[in-house]
């Protein structure tokens, strides 16, 4: 279904979009929901952030890739930063590591590199991978 809804991008998409990702990042600010505790159910949700970041960039998908990456960087900053509330999800936290840090920068990298999208969305972009690399636990990602 996810294909098909990115295969037929257009302004409309791109709305919807944008407003299911925004839901997304703000069901999380405070804990993770109890629902996406369960890394099974969680998994669907990044296959969709993985195909979103994973479309051809334009102008209209700049925006959505923009929001995924920062879910991302949301939820790696927050809840797999063992100096923060990482404690309290360890395994979760083990197991975002291992599945989808690394695919965040490759992503971000992509979107930044193409510079598709207008100021905000690039300077957005940047200031994601500038949060992400100043955590030990990133750069080592990094640099292995």
């Amino acid at each position: 279904m996810v294909e098909q809804i990115l295969s037929n991008f257009n302004e409309e998409t791109s709305r919807l979009l944008e407003v299911v990702l925004k839901t997304f990042y703000c069901s999380f600010h405070i804990s993770i929901p109890q629902y996406l505790r369960d890394f099974s159910k969680m998994e669907k949700w990044m296959v969709f952030f993985n195909c979103i970041m994973g479309t051809p960039s334009s102008p209209l998908s700049v925006k959505s890739q923009t929001m995924a990456a920062r879910i991302y960087v949301r939820l790696f900053s927050i809840y797999c930063n063992d100096a923060q509330d990482g404690k309290n999800f360890r395994g979760w936290a083990q197991q975002f590591r291992q599945n989808y840090a690394a695919k965040l920068y490759e992503h971000i990298y992509q979107l930044v590199s193409s510079r598709v999208g207008d100021e905000e969305t690039l300077a957005n972009l940047i200031n994601c991978l500038h949060e992400t690399i100043k955590q030990e636990d990133l750069r080592a990602l990094i640099t292995n």
